[in-house]
């Protein structure tokens, strides 16, 4: 603007224009005069000799955009027809025009679109320009490091919420600034010194920001701690700068400040209203998988990354054997997901009883998952509420999860991570639905595990989505280790009999690589009322294991640990039972009315848990030893199937659930 007087005169006019245009297409006119104003001011980057002429060409037409009647549909028409016919001439007559959206912008058209990008209407932003330009011209340093920090919010991989509340603090200020300066008569002596600070304090701030930015993602998820840390002490700084010079000038600008917190921080008010809470939300999962083994998936880690940051498939599907730690690498990745700020949304299906969560039910309480993490979503989800109501899948996958999280306008694609997919028995109908959202990978992705390769399977309607495939492995001997060393300190031996380096040994070799493996012998160890001292119960199982070979040693582990807890026909009878209705249980019930179900006593209900307790490798939910929890809660996939095979002594039986349908 310093360079072209017209680009001054022609943002006043569109700015001028903006205030007579009071309807809807009105306003869409004004939209296309302020985006080609854009276009201008990027072709006076690169050709400045030309582009003032064009400057001057579409300053001519807007001005005579005066003589129209906005208020009558045939004059707006007309006015439409006129800017357009300008355009058009002024991009004939220089074709580097044509060409400026499929260039990267530079300098502050980069900027000016990384604002738009973020929801402030362009006009807003030439408007305060020239306010900046025209008022108070010694602000600009200021302005262009919050520019800066604005580009770094829509470059950042992680925490871009932050940042943005960040850079929309600091631009919040610098204009409360301009507006307060603008409107003085007189101002502060030391104004010009503390504007000085101000911006060297916000260089800093910015170029931090911009180091961030520039941060590739898996960096950013290996370091998500210590980024949101550096983000928290940039917010101090900001806080610190904008405090020390409100109280060297004596300009007290809170209020705009606070402006814009409500304005973040406005959407989270929904919540309040309870309409979200009329979502379906996941069933009580308290109990969790055994501990992410640190390092243990750490090249797994750096390809999922790079999957999220450079593929362009919708679907990335992990897939691999029981008890190789599928759930616990979706959950440690869901945790660091949500403190970068990437996580949409997490979901376990395997705890979703058969017939009673469609695909409709999972879709809505994923909305509910995205509305709880990103309260910036729930007005876009509460209009789906409104109008899905017997619509197709595609269209609740539209409503419900693709426009609220677009409504965020984040720079990179948010994840959904969905556990034991092939477990949920509506899968294939919802994975063919998902083929709706292939072509909006810059939106969202989605992280699936199952047990089976869902190409290799030929599941039904694969084909039609973008889809990855990756393979899980067992985990290394050494991090099978590593877990031993660490948790066998925690068992209770006899007579100073622990186990020796040759025990670690041979357990991480007889693991065969399962986490879980390794934590059901553990968890068996660790079990109180064994009649065995520990160091038996470890020859015992490191011996079984050797003869049942590595076909299924998980398998046998299980037989071993049933055969140790029930040893005769009546307590064997009273796991049957137990373990029968369980397997059927929908939500928790209590002592007193879980066994009027099972058909067993009270005490023996207490006695059958207790013993069962040594096959957990998930965490009971708090109050838990007053409660009977399905089994989907407590115990691993592999053991329920395992107790189901008639192989097996005690095994379970469909006829186990006979009676008990009947008392229910």
């Amino acid at each position: 603007m310093e360079d072209c007087q017209s680009l001054k005169e022609l943002i006043l006019a569109i700015v001028a224009l903006s205030a007579k245009c009071k309807n809807e297409k009105s306003t869409l006119l004004v939209g296309k005069c302020a985006d080609f104003c854009v276009h201008l001011i990027q072709y006076l980057e690169e050709n400045p000799s030309s582009a003032v002429n064009a400057v001057d060409d579409f300053l001519r037409a807007v001005s005579d955009l005066d003589s129209f009647d906005y208020n009558t549909e045939a004059s707006l028409t007309n006015a439409e027809e006129h800017v357009n016919e300008s355009i058009t001439t002024l991009k004939v007559s220089h074709p580097s025009l044509k060409d400026i959206k499929k260039r990267a912008c530079r300098g502050l058209p980069g900027a000016v679109v990384s604002v738009l990008d973020i929801g402030i209407p362009v006009i807003t932003i030439l408007k305060d320009a020239v306010e900046i330009i025209g008022a108070v011209p010694f602000l600009k340093p200021v302005v262009a490091a919050v520019l800066v920090m604005s580009q770094a919010a829509r470059q950042t991989q992680s925490n871009f919420n932050e940042m943005l509340s960040l850079s929309s603090t600091a631009g919040e200020f610098a204009l409360s600034i301009v507006e307060r300066c603008s409107a003085s008569q007189e101002l502060p002596a030391n104004l010009d010194d503390a504007v000085k600070k101000l911006e060297s304090q916000l260089r800093v701030i910015a170029s931090k920001c911009q180091e961030m930015s520039h941060k590739s993602f898996i960096s950013c998820f290996f370091q998500t701690a210590a980024f949101k840390e550096n983000l928290d002490e940039l917010r101090r700084s900001l806080d610190i700068a904008i405090q020390e010079f409100q109280s060297v000038t004596l300009i007290n600008i809170q209020d705009a400040l606070q402006r814009i917190a409500d304005a973040l921080n406005r959407a989270a008010s929904n919540i309040e209203s309870g309409r979200l809470k009329e979502l379906p939300t996941h069933p009580e999962m308290s109990g969790k998988p055994d501990e992410y083994l640190v390092e243990s998936r750490t090249p797994n880690v750096e390809e999922i990354c790079e999957w999220i940051a450079g593929s362009s498939e919708l679907v990335l599907c992990i897939h691999g054997t029981a008890g190789v730690g599928k759930s616990t690498l979706a959950i440690h990745l869901s945790k660091e997901f949500r403190v970068a700020g990437r996580l949409a949304g997490f979901t376990f299906l395997g705890a979703f009883p058969t017939g009673l969560y469609g695909p409709v039910e999972i879709i809505k309480m994923l909305a509910h998952e995205i509305g709880l993490i990103h309260p910036r979503a729930i007005p876009k989800i509460l209009v789906a509420m409104q109008e899905c109501h017997g619509t197709s899948l595609e269209t609740h996958l539209q409503k419900y999860i693709l426009e609220p999280l677009q409504s965020l306008n984040h720079p990179h694609p948010l994840v959904i991570v969905v556990d034991a997919l092939d477990e949920w028995h509506d899968h294939p109908t919802f994975v063919s639905a998902l083929a709706y959202l292939n072509s909006y990978v810059s939106v969202v992705k989605f992280i699936a595990t199952s047990r089976l390769n869902p190409v290799a399977s030929h599941l039904p309607g694969i084909g039609k989505v973008s889809v990855r495939t990756y393979h899980l492995l067992p985990v290394s001997t050494e991090v099978i280790k590593v877990y031993f060393e660490k948790h066998l300190k925690s068992v209770s031996w006899v007579d100073g009999r622990m186990a020796s380096p040759r025990d670690i040994d041979q357990l991480a070799e007889l693991s065969g690589g399962l986490p879980v493996w390794a934590a059901t012998v553990i968890s068996l160890l660790l079990h109180q009322l064994s009649e065995s001292p520990p160091h038996e119960i470890l020859a015992e199982i490191v011996g079984s294991q050797r003869k049942v070979g590595g076909s299924d040693r998980l398998g046998g582990l299980y037989q071993n640990a049933l055969e140790r807890l029930f040893t005769t026909p009546d307590t064997q009878k009273y796991f049957r039972h137990f373990f029968g209705a369980t397997t059927i249980l929908q939500a928790p019930l209590s002592h007193s009315d879980f066994p009027l179900l099972a058909g067993i006593r009270p005490h023996l209900t207490k006695t059958v848990q207790f013993a069962l307790s040594a096959l957990q490798t998930r965490t009971p939910p708090p109050g838990s030893e007053k409660m009977v929890y399905p089994a989907t809660v407590l115990f691993h996939l592999s053991c329920m199937k395992k107790l189901w095979w008639p192989s097996n002594m005690p095994y379970i039986s469909s006829q186990t659930h006979t009676p008990i349908v009947q008392k229910a």
